[in-house]
């Protein structure tokens, strides 16, 4: 990475900073479904088939969010899709840590996973929205170096917890 680089992040609207912390904070939660194969089969006793199935429709499900969270963005406003949509799914995910029912935990994993996905476009578009054509560019690697950075992160915090 060139230091020109560096400056370049350095200069970004400040609400790409924002984005950039909701992004790995994003990336690391996505990025233990490995784990929640290992979850849904060791500790619930599920069969890996149904452990394959659920991954299969939590991913499905992401896919259909994102299309119906962009259209959704486009309706009603970016920032308040982002705020509704990112905050019913982490009371969603903490509603599953304090459950009594684990019977429940892989229908609630997929509409959580649905729900947070809807706000992902919306991110995308907000960056575009904060920045001009000269730093576009830049917004948008410093997010996707986020973004693995986040990746790097999930399977080691996963793995802890596991």
């Amino acid at each position: 990475m060139k230091f020109d680089t560096l400056k370049s992040y350095i200069r970004l609207p400040r609400n790409v900073y924002f984005i950039l912390i909701a992004d790995i904070i994003n990336s690391a939660g996505s990025f233990v479904y490995p784990f929640l194969a290992m979850f849904l089969t060791v500790k619930l006793g599920h069969s890996e088939y149904f452990a394959g199935i659920i991954l299969t429709v939590v991913i499905a499900a992401e896919g259909v969010g994102r299309l119906i969270g962009g259209k959704l963005a486009d309706w009603v406003g970016r920032k308040i899709v982002i705020i509704i949509l990112s905050l019913i799914g982490a009371a969603i995910y903490v509603a599953i840590a304090f459950l009594k029912n684990p019977a429940a935990v892989p229908y609630l994993i997929i509409i959580a996973g649905f729900i947070k996905s809807g706000a992902l476009p919306a991110l995308n578009a907000l960056i575009i929205d904060v920045t001009d054509k000269k730093n576009r560019n830049d917004a948008f690697s410093l997010v996707y170096l986020g973004h693995n950075i986040g990746f790097a992160i999930g399977p080691l915090a996963a793995g802890f917890l596991f």
